[in-house]
């Protein structure tokens, strides 16, 4: 397993997990994050699944290379970069597990995964499956009104894939929710509040689309792990999506209010506008294009008249895919991942949509495909800068 570890945001400075350097000798007025967070982002390495040859759902969905050289090179990640992950994992915990019961299901995850690990002996496991069955007890004598029925939470899945290259190899994928009784499953995805629109005006990502319905193809056709010959499958007829942003909860199906900023026209409308109102109205004194802010000049401005709207989205619920192109997608994508594992087959560059986005940006590797764009005279997309854009001295 590779080492992983913190770089410090202001330096060239390197130090793994296991030193626990950051948490310790790093000064307070040193930390780039809080201690606490520190601590997560290191749980969340120790207690990871995702790692050698094991394949799941979202390792097919983001940038194969990226995921192939995070589980086959040393690399280290700056703290504040790692927030937006820990954020949606906390966020995930306290959703999911609305009740004191499911609290209780989730530490006990938890725990196995660290047994896993063997980070913990057998006497600290016999210990905790005791108080399990204590809390247990008291769970069920709480009243009703304390627990969420007909909701499973964290559920893993697997499903064989058959043979490929020779092995029998697989797919796992943990389900947010499942609501046998309702025949539906729960995904929660954390994102920015400017995202949010999109999601009012279109509905789900396409990448989210489709990873909502591999989670239904596990369902419909795959089994909890460890329950191969006792799951009784049961049919998905409706995926719930709930996005998450600092100050909003949207979700599909539902409807969405939008207060758009101040704007020079009337925003565009999309078929899933419901109702548009007009909040306020208001001149202003803009600078035109290309001239300077401050100038005496009034010739270098113009009366611009503004509208504010707050408009009402039916956000459209997710679309359920044909079962049999979804398995063949994930065939796809897992043969290129096992292949790399396998004989070090390095996957190809990701979409040029995803390569503006996430190179330059939100990948911790990129140093280490760097290096294999060079051997094979590849080259990544870049983000041009329109004219406008280029700031203006002065501004």
């Amino acid at each position: 397993m590779p080492k992983l570890g913190n770089k410090c945001p202001s330096r060239e400075e390197y130090h793994t997990f296991e030193s626990q350097f950051c948490l310790r000798e790093c000064g307070a007025e040193r930390q780039c994050v809080p201690a606490s967070v520190l601590v997560h982002i290191a749980n969340k390495a120790w207690t990871e699944k995702h790692v050698g040859d094991y394949i799941s759902v979202t390792s097919l969905l983001g940038c194969l290379r990226e995921l192939y050289l995070e589980r086959t090179e040393n690399w280290y990640q700056e703290p504040p970069t790692s927030w937006y992950s820990i954020r949606g994992t906390l966020l995930h915990t306290i959703l999911e597990n609305p009740d004191f019961r499911g609290l209780v299901d989730d530490m006990g995850r938890y725990l196995l995964r660290l047994t896993k690990a063997e980070m913990i002996n057998p006497k600290v496991m016999r210990l905790w499956l005791e108080a399990e069955a204590n809390l247990l007890q008291l769970a069920n004598l709480l009243p009703e009104q304390y627990h969420v029925p007909d909701w499973e939470s964290e559920v893993e899945y697997e499903m064989s894939l058959g043979v490929i290259d020779g092995k029998e190899r697989w797919i796992h994928g943990t389900l947010d929710v499942i609501r046998r009784a309702a025949q539906e499953i729960i995904d929660y995805k954390t994102m920015a509040d400017k995202g949010l629109p999109y999601i009012g005006k279109y509905g789900v990502k396409p990448e989210h689309e489709i990873q909502f319905n591999i989670y239904r193809l596990l369902a419909e056709r795959g089994w909890p792990v460890g329950q191969r010959d006792t799951y009784v499958p049961f049919q998905v007829k409706r995926i719930k999506a709930y996005y998450l942003s600092m100050m909003q909860i949207i979700g599909t199906g539902a409807t969405m209010v939008e207060q758009t900023p101040w704007l020079a026209s009337e925003p565009k409308t999309y078929s899933s506008e419901v109702s548009r109102e007009v909040l306020n109205e208001r001149d202003d004194v803009v600078v035109k294009r290309g001239k300077r802010r401050g100038s005496n000049d009034p010739n270098d401005y113009q009366l611009s008249h503004k509208t504010k709207y707050r408009l009402t989205y039916a956000v459209p619920d997710v679309r359920l895919l044909d079962l049999d192109e979804v398995y063949k997608f994930v065939v796809d994508k897992a043969t290129i991942l096992f292949r790399a594992f396998d004989h070090g087959e390095v996957p190809p560059l990701p979409s040029v949509e995803m390569q503006l986005w996430k190179c330059d940006t939100y990948c911790p590797v990129k140093k280490f495909c760097d290096v294999i764009c060079a051997q094979r005279g590849e080259e990544r997309a870049k983000v041009e800068t329109e004219k406008d854009e280029i700031p203006i001295e002065g501004d």
